[in-house]
């Protein structure tokens, strides 16, 4: 009911509403600027003072430059050590820092080569191996050709390394690639040491060969039991089991003497 008599008496009201524009404001404030004092146009009270004043930069010259401060980062270095882990910091202030050891890096020795390492193979069945070449076993010739296809295979209708290499190779006691390289029975057309390619290959080829043998001998013990015989008859006599290849021999494959005196003679065959 209140609110209704205000209202009432707004809209009765005679005296006409008035709104002060941008213009009308200067007219309608109450304080002025007198002297650069705030007053109160009403009161004549004081409200403030302004104060300017104009920036006045001072800039000294120095003979020897901008001086800077005489500590430097390292200066308190020794009094504190901080090691981070994760999110935590851990300072130790006791005392100087301890001098860490200087790393030796030795550079003289040899460093290890890369790729797979070298493999030592111990052949039990050497002196077998040679009796059985000499008789031209054919267990041998099939393990020879099956070593020469799986270790290296063949390109173009032509084997990658030659059988009677391999021949050879399971006729040493001890096959690795370092034995085959210092061996005077592998050499190429030039006479020189064949590649360490190579090499590998006839070492790989050798132990499969060798592998084969192995399990014909399980599958056949009598035959083994009259080479290992046919071993020890030799032996007692002083005889060692020289290997007849003549049947293995072709143009590619002579022995290394034979050789080098064509090539002495004829020059490179």
């Amino acid at each position: 009911m209140q609110h209704a008599v205000a209202l009432n008496s707004i809209a009765n009201a005679t005296t006409p509403v008035t709104l002060l524009t941008s213009s009308s404001q200067a007219s309608h404030c109450h304080t002025s600027i007198i002297d650069g004092f705030r007053v109160d146009k009403r009161t004549g009270e004081i409200y403030g003072q302004f104060v300017t004043s104009s920036l006045q930069t001072n800039i000294e010259q120095y003979r020897d430059g901008i001086p800077r401060p005489t500590d430097s980062q390292t200066q308190y270095q020794h009094l504190m050590e901080m090691k981070k882990v994760c999110n935590v910091v851990h300072v130790d202030f006791g005392g100087p820092k301890a001098e860490t050891p200087t790393p030796v890096i030795d550079t003289l020795s040899p460093k290890p080569k890369r790729g797979p390492k070298p493999k030592l193979f111990l052949n039990p069945f050497a002196a077998i191996i040679k009796t059985a070449i000499s008789e031209s076993a054919h267990w041998v010739e099939n393990a020879v050709m099956a070593g020469t296809y799986i270790a290296a295979g063949s390109s173009n209708g032509k084997l990658n390394i030659r059988p009677n290499y391999v021949r050879k190779v399971i006729t040493m006691a001890v096959i690795s690639t370092e034995a085959i390289e210092s061996s005077t029975t592998f050499r190429n057309h030039d006479l020189e040491p064949i590649k360490e390619r190579y090499t590998r290959y006839l070492a790989a080829a050798g132990r499969v060969a060798i592998h084969s043998i192995e399990r014909y001998l399980k599958t056949h013990p009598s035959e083994k039991l009259r080479l290992e015989k046919k071993v020890l008859e030799s032996q007692s006599q002083n005889e060692e089991g020289d290997i007849d290849e003549d049947g293995y021999l072709t143009d590619e494959t002579v022995d290394l003497e034979c050789r080098m005196e064509l090539r002495m003679n004829y020059g490179r065959i």
